[in-house]
């Protein structure tokens, strides 16, 4: 609200919850509320700090800098499987094979070092200029993958077999290239659940944006695109008259999502519209306006304004129109953590969609919808 406002009460209000719950927080619990809640908190307080830095006196930064630090200490360092322990499922809190907590970590820390490097060298010290850390920085040469076999399990189902775990080695950035490169457009599960896919979703949409937009170099070309690549997926998991989405991830959404999926939708798209111009980003736009219309009274979250402060309006280009001249496939199927796909007759009223997966686990089953 203070970045958006610039009411100065905001970033006042901001800053007890920061003394509240982040450094008086700390100095009674150094585990921060255990390793998977550090991992999850750690995105919220840094952006929380460069929003509200230009309303914080010296003292304030340094008390806000000095427990940020210890935070990203304790998930890299002091939690208790130990640094960067790659091709582990289970190695707190950075598991590598369960990507959005990967994501969090990495694109945490290259965050922190932008948001505190001016003022402090301890980020850049510590992690980013010590080999022995395996992050990896900031590099946009990324490794070359071999081409992947389809049908892979996130949470670790055949996961050897599969060859996926050694191409998280030998650093964190090597980890991030090989899931957008290899893991989802190789058939691939990505995000690992609906419950968790809409926070992922934005979550990586901003930092990308944010790194971009810091530094003036995409370092992850792999980002932007895959980003709409993911949205076409939610976009094409949906009916033509934008009532009901069958699917995220593992978990079905059904009618109770339109608010979360329009806020999800208008943050890729937003993002990156930043730095691109691409037709995906109006079939996204047009699919939006259907949702708010069907439900006028939802209230997308707050990062959802935030972003669309720094956001050309768009008109959006019909689906229908583009479906019908053929410049939009009518139907999708991707691995993504069961086997997900869909295929409309058409994008108008009078159409039909019918969805369908693949149970990969360990039975195959094969299910229809149609509406």
């Amino acid at each position: 609200m203070y970045q958006i406002t610039g009411d100065a009460s905001w970033a006042v209000l901001a800053w007890k919850g920061v003394q509240q719950n982040f450094i008086d927080f700390a100095a009674s619990d150094p585990t921060f509320g255990g390793e998977n809640n550090a991992r999850v908190i750690v995105d919220i307080w840094i952006d929380t700090y460069d929003w509200i830095y230009t309303n914080l006196t010296t003292q304030q930064k340094t008390q806000f800098r000095t427990t940020l630090d210890s935070l990203i200490d304790y998930i890299f360092l002091k939690s208790s499987s130990g640094c960067c322990t790659f091709n582990t499922y289970d190695s707190w809190p950075i598991r590598t094979t369960d990507n959005d907590v990967l994501l969090h970590d990495y694109f945490a820390l290259l965050k922190w070092y932008v948001a505190s490097g001016d003022e402090s060298t301890y980020i850049h010290d510590r992690y980013l200029a010590n080999s022995s850390m395996n992050i990896g920085g900031f590099t946009s040469a990324n490794a070359s993958f071999p081409a992947p076999p389809g049908g892979k399990c996130a949470n670790g189902c055949f996961l050897d077999q599969q060859g996926w775990s050694p191409l998280l080695s030998p650093n964190l950035r090597t980890a991030v290239a090989a899931m957008f490169q290899y893991y989802y457009p190789g058939g691939g599960s990505w995000y690992p659940s609906g419950y968790m896919l809409e926070g992922v979703q934005s979550r990586v949409a901003y930092d990308w944006a944010a790194l971009y937009s810091a530094l003036g170099t995409d370092y992850f070309p792999e980002v932007g695109d895959t980003i709409l690549k993911f949205a076409m997926k939610m976009v094409m998991m949906t009916t033509n008259d934008g009532q009901w989405m069958y699917r995220w991830s593992d978990d079905e959404v059904g009618y109770g999502g339109q608010t979360a999926l329009y806020n999800t939708l208008g943050v890729m798209a937003a993002t990156t519209s930043w730095f691109t111009t691409d037709v995906r980003q109006q079939y996204i736009w047009f699919l939006m306006s259907q949702l708010l219309a069907n439900n006028p009274g939802m209230e997308p979250y707050d990062e959802f304004f935030f972003a669309f402060q720094y956001t050309p309006s768009f008109p959006g280009q019909s689906i229908a129109a583009a479906t019908a001249a053929g410049n939009l496939t009518l139907g999708e199927f991707g691995w993504d953590m069961e086997g997900l796909g869909s295929y409309h007759t058409g994008w108008t009223a009078q159409d039909s969609t019918f969805f369908f997966e693949f149970e990969v686990n360990c039975i195959l089953s094969l299910f229809f919808f149609s509406f």
